[in-house]
């Protein structure tokens, strides 16, 4: 079964490249425009991560966090922010989040998946062991 990642960016060109990338990877991709859609999707795909933008207009990545931390169903879905912010300017709860959970833009290909196959190798471990 492929892992399912929910990403959530604002920025179309952005979204699309990397909607591409990671399904060229094998991962089941579901994505939203914005973080209102992306929380009603967390809510009902259940994805094994979430990759969310922080900067965006309607609802910004922390409030989606906050939001989804407050859901039982996704209270422990791992959450990898995106922005062209630097980490130490963001506001909390993002800033309580380990290192490994923030990317700043640009970032490399090598660097995204590593970050999501860090959240998804604990899942697997569980899965076998």
């Amino acid at each position: 079964m492929n892992s399912k990642i929910l990403l959530i960016e604002d920025e179309d060109g952005l979204r699309q490249s990397l909607l591409m990338m990671l399904m060229a990877e094998g991962y089941e991709v579901v994505s939203a425009e914005d973080g209102s859609i992306g929380v009603d999707l967390a809510i009902t795909e259940l994805p094994d991560v979430i990759i969310c933008d922080l900067i965006m207009p309607r609802l910004c990545g922390d409030r989606v966090l906050d939001i989804l931390r407050n859901e039982p169903v996704t209270e422990q879905t791992p959450f990898i922010c995106i922005s062209s912010e630097n980490q130490q300017t963001t506001p909390s709860p993002v800033k309580d989040l380990h290192q490994q959970n923030y990317l700043q833009k640009p970032f490399s290909r090598t660097d995204l998946l590593g970050a999501i196959h860090r959240h998804l190798l604990p899942m697997t471990a569980l899965a076998t062991g």
